[in-house]
Formats: structure tokens, C-alpha cells, sequence
């Protein structure tokens, strides 16, 4: 018998369009709170505050969750910030689900809604101690941007943009 691959042996992935308000996914935001505050300790001591759930929702807003079979593996945020200028937040998937390709359809599919909101760029920032996600971007033509605001004197963060 021929080997399964990875989207067989994991069943399908669906990506769409969620409240993020709800107890699931406030619990799932937990987890990358969680583990944001494990790479940068020095974020916790520093009161850092992380955007909100409320941010995520139309019009300005938009929430995406990849789920399998109704679990949530992912999920990734889209703030409209002006006309033609949208910035991606809050993108995370679950440590059983990486390297799956999840992150990039979940990016791909905040990409689509930025275009369909008339966005010519998108841009976002991460930190300095997730390789992982650093290529990610770059795999997926981001480029390296200077540091914008409000991260623009944190050394910790590395911004990228790309045109839609």
C-alpha cells in the first residue's frame, strides 16, 4: 500500500472567517500568549499587552481559523489600517500541526481578504527569536522592512511587507 501523505493521515483542513471572541478561540490565543511569553520573558515583566480579540472583527477586522475536523489548528488576524495598507496579527499554529503547511494557507488566506478589502500592502511584525516564522515570510515573498510603529525601538521585533 502506498504512503499516506500528510493531508491524508491529518483529514481535511478548512480555513475561514470566526469570531474570535469565543471561549475556543480566546483559549487558542491563550496558547500563543503562552508561548510568546516563554521566547521573550522579558515581555511579560514588561507589562507587554497583546492585541485583543475585539480588534479581529468587521469592518476593520478579520479573524481566520484553520480547523481539522471542527479542532482548531491555526489561526491569523487582519487589521485594515488604511486604504490600501493591512497588517497581519496573532498568527499561530498549534506545535502538533507544524510544519504541515498550516501557517501558509493560513497566510495565504489573510493575503485573499487583504486583496478583497482593496489592499495593495501587507505588512506585519515578529520577533527576533522565531526562525520558524521569520522564514515563513520569506519563503512566502515578504521582504525585510524597517521597524514600524509602535515596535520601532524594540530590537526584539523584524517587520516585513509585501505587495498584494
Amino acid at each position: 500500500m502506498a504512503e499516506m501523505t500528510s493531508t491524508e493521515k491529518r483529514g481535511a483542513l478548512s480555513i475561514a472567517p470566526e469570531d474570535p471572541r469565543t471561549d475556543e478561540l480566546r483559549a487558542l490565543l491563550g496558547e500563543l500568549d503562552a508561548e510568546l511569553f516563554a521566547r521573550y520573558p522579558e515581555a511579560v515583566a514588561g507589562g507587554v499587552k497583546l492585541a485583543a480579540p475585539d480588534l479581529f472583527v468587521p469592518p476593520d477586522g478579520a479573524f481566520v481559523v484553520a480547523r481539522e475536523q471542527a479542532r482548531p489548528l491555526g489561526c491569523g488576524a487582519l487589521l485594515r489600517l488604511s486604504g490600501n495598507l493591512v497588517e497581519v496579527k496573532r498568527m499561530f499554529v498549534r506545535a502538533e500541526a507544524r510544519g504541515q503547511g498550516v501557517a501558509r494557507r493560513v497566510l495565504a488566506a489573510l493575503e485573499d481578504l487583504g486583496r478583497a478589502w482593496g489592499a495593495s500592502t501587507i505588512r506585519l511584525e515578529t520577533g527576533c527569536r522565531q526562525p520558524e516564522a521569520i522564514a515563513l515570510y520569506r519563503s512566502c515573498g515578504y521582504r525585510d522592512i524597517p521597524r514600524y510603529p509602535p515596535y520601532e525601538d524594540d530590537p526584539l521585533s523584524v517587520c516585513f511587507a509585501k505587495a498584494l
